[in-house]
């Protein structure tokens, strides 16, 4: 609670601001609703973390603390008024008024959506069987639909994965919706991590899709580390506590009915529609835009890098009293398909950076599916109890029956 005073000080405009007493009879009365756990479970911002130790190691140098308060209170004013920009897109993508769609994409803890699922796996015969994982990622298109994504453990979740789940809700906003993307701006939020979105990869699909015409302009825009839980952390919550209530799930099929059941459920009246779909395998989306769009944008990733990358052609209203450097356009000569890519650090435009595609006809009709999965240790089929050897042992449990020989995880054949 010292913390939340410190910030009412340093944001009060009174000459003398309340005292700590008064703060606290006001926001008892006021805030009382308000639950805030006393510890996150989510990983912690690292400038916040450095701040708030700094100014309690300072306790006894007055000026550097209240230095370090003012700094701390500053970042955190600055990652809101992020957080309030994402708002502001979220609310023209629900309107429908604007030619704006507005997408938040991330994938779930592991550990939440593991198989098998019974009573049976408590047991100290079965404790320390290595249970397989599942994938699922959410893609949450306000004010439209909400795409969950399952897949199994042996299938790779990276660049291609992301990409896959956008290219088919652009898919879905196409055939559904009959939207005509090429007169949208599509606003893509995820996760400040280069596993997934914020890589070369999926910087080139955006560039594709803009060069090619398929929408009118495409950005990415990452919260600050550590600040990036938004309404999809809360729709994995709901979905986490939902997985906990069911006690039997074996194959990916009945967990894909448990999420199916999950976001049905939920309400969210801006997006209607609920899609639940299982991936098998993606599409080489990297060996195909490495051809076909031959450049890579260096310092992508990592501390200091931007926070914002919106890929626009020069012809662009959005370009309109930027003055773009023509020293960029003497590599080559001038294509109508020429992207430009504007980088912004948060808040203050940064550089802006010409990316030359080039499309072959012949590899228009997009990459093709990969036939080899990632090598894993142990086959999902051989980590599931058959269904008939689980109904067995439950009714043999149920009947009191008891087990001779061997330990029962030996005598079962992974």
């Amino acid at each position: 609670m010292k913390e939340y005073y410190d910030q009412y000080v340093l944001q009060s405009s009174l000459s003398k601001p309340g005292s700590f007493p008064s703060f606290w009879r006001a926001w008892l009365a006021d805030f009382s609703s308000l639950m805030i756990r006393a510890k996150s479970q989510h990983a912690q911002c690292s400038t916040c973390v450095r701040h708030r130790h700094m100014v309690k190691r300072l306790g006894h140098h007055l000026a550097a603390r209240r230095e370090q308060q003012t700094l701390y209170h500053q970042h955190l004013r600055d990652q809101y008024a992020d957080r309030m920009v994402y708002y502001q897109q979220r609310a023209l993508s629900r309107a429908h008024e604007s030619k704006v769609i507005t997408i938040i994409q991330d994938g779930m803890d592991q550990q939440k959506a593991s198989l098998p699922r019974s009573p049976m796996m408590f047991q100290k015969d079965l404790a320390l069987l290595q249970k397989a994982k599942l994938h699922i990622s959410l893609t949450l298109v306000h004010g439209y639909f909400m795409l969950w994504v399952l897949s199994d453990p042996d299938c790779q979740k990276d660049s291609n994965a992301s990409v896959e789940t956008l290219a088919h809700a652009m898919d879905i906003l196409r055939s559904d919706f009959s939207l005509n993307l090429s007169e949208y701006t599509i606003i893509c939020h995820a996760d400040n991590t280069c596993r997934e979105v914020k890589n070369n990869h999926c910087f080139r699909f955006a560039a594709g899709q803009v060069s090619c015409g398929n929408v009118r302009l495409w950005s990415y825009r990452f919260l600050r580390c550590g600040h990036s839980h938004e309404d999809v952390d809360q729709c994995f919550g709901r979905l986490a506590r939902h997985i906990s209530r069911t006690r039997v799930a074996q194959t990916p099929e009945d967990m894909l009915g448990v999420i199916s059941s999950c976001a049905q459920s939920m309400h969210r009246p801006h997006e209607t529609k609920r899609y639940v779909v299982k991936m098998d395998q993606t599409r080489d989306w990297k060996g195909f835009h490495s051809g076909a769009c031959p450049f890579h944008i260096v310092g992508c990733g990592g501390p200091g890098a931007p926070h914002t990358f919106t890929f626009m052609k020069r012809s662009d209203e959005h370009m309109a009293g930027v003055e773009i450097d023509e020293g960029l356009f003497k590599q080559s000569p001038r294509h109508r398909g020429d992207v430009i890519l504007r980088r912004i650090f948060c808040v203050v435009e940064v550089s802006l950076q010409r990316l030359s595609l080039l499309f072959l006809a012949g590899r228009s009709d997009g990459p093709q599916a990969r036939s080899s999965r990632r090598p894993s240790r142990c086959c999902l089929e051989t980590l599931l109890l058959p269904r008939c050897l689980l109904d067995c042992l439950q009714a043999c449990g149920a009947a009191g029956a008891v087990f001779h020989g061997p330990r029962l995880s030996r005598s079962i054949k992974w």
